[in-house]
């Protein structure tokens, strides 16, 4: 969508634009989102005006820029993921079904792009940081933390989760009692936990060394007879047999199990018969066939 810098004050025109932002939202139409987002980015700066006459609006644009900027983030630097992480982390609980799964997945596709795993392994580090900067509220209660009342940041929530649960690898069993017995969780509603979770998922992804098989992003492929599909975070993911496999494997079944039982009645019949010659034809066109 070509941005139309002079329609930007246009309600209708506003109206437009979402419907069209909510497609790329909705088909996760990672690039286009992407350069939508700089181009809007751009044209707000260049028609600085709007911010005057329509502040509603204009912080309606930044909105729309901040979802989109997470829909193509895989499109993104290092650097970029880093600003994101610290100043508009909390901007990806606007984004209808996004969920911990398809925002690590756009995350990785960011770290991939770093081949040498020292560096990336220094990436993630940032990456963590920046989340411990970030001064969004991601709760709207105060919290307690070390015996102080702060505001409900994402950084203060990540500085309680690791004055109590150490800034190692946390298990996830121990992730869960925090959420459930903690003494700054019993202030949050349910949809909070859930933002909540979802901040704590992602930190402790961003702490597995890409030197783990838990902690690489590349899939590694494992084809052994009887073993065939993908190591992903450290578990294996077989492959699914599709429907026409299964129909493929049905067959050559059946007739593996004719081919067989063709070979015990040409025994029956004695050497230049009828019968053995009918017999032997058949199982040259199955054995013909399974090659």
């Amino acid at each position: 969508m070509k941005i139309n810098i002079e329609k930007l004050t246009n309600s209708e025109y506003f109206q437009k634009i979402k419907e069209e932002v909510d497609i790329v939202i909705f088909e996760d139409r990672f690039l286009e989102a992407f350069r939508l987002a700089r181009d809007l980015e751009k044209a707000l700066i260049t028609k600085k005006e709007i911010k005057n006459s329509n502040k509603i609006l204009y912080n309606e644009y930044w909105k729309i820029i901040d979802m989109l900027k997470w829909i193509g983030v895989q499109i993104v630097t290092p650097e970029g993921l880093r600003e994101l992480l610290e100043y508009k982390f909390t901007k990806i609980y606007k984004i209808p079904d996004l969920n911990y799964t398809e925002l690590w997945r756009k995350i990785s596709v960011v770290l991939l792009g770093v081949l040498i795993l020292d560096k990336r392994d220094e990436v993630k580090v940032n990456l963590r940081k920046a989340l411990l900067d970030n001064k969004e509220f991601v709760t709207k209660s105060d919290i307690l933390v070390n015996g102080i009342v702060v505001k409900p940041t994402v950084g203060n929530w990540l500085k309680d989760y690791n004055i109590l649960l150490g800034i190692a690898v946390v298990e996830k069993i121990k992730r869960t009692q925090y959420l459930t017995n903690s003494k700054n969780i019993n202030k949050v509603s349910q949809e909070e936990r859930k933002k909540l979770r979802l901040l704590f998922d992602l930190y402790e992804r961003l702490k597995k060394s890409s030197y783990t098989l838990e902690g690489l992003e590349e899939e590694i492929p494992i084809d052994e007879p009887g073993f065939t599909g993908i190591v992903k975070e450290g578990v294996f993911e077989p492959f699914k047999e599709s429907v026409e496999d299964k129909k493929m494997k049905k067959i050559n079944n059946e007739d593996n199990n004719q081919i067989e039982e063709l070979k015990k009645m040409v025994d029956q019949y004695p050497e230049g018969s009828l019968e053995r010659m009918a017999v032997e034809e058949e199982l040259n066109k199955l054995k013909s066939a399974n090659k």
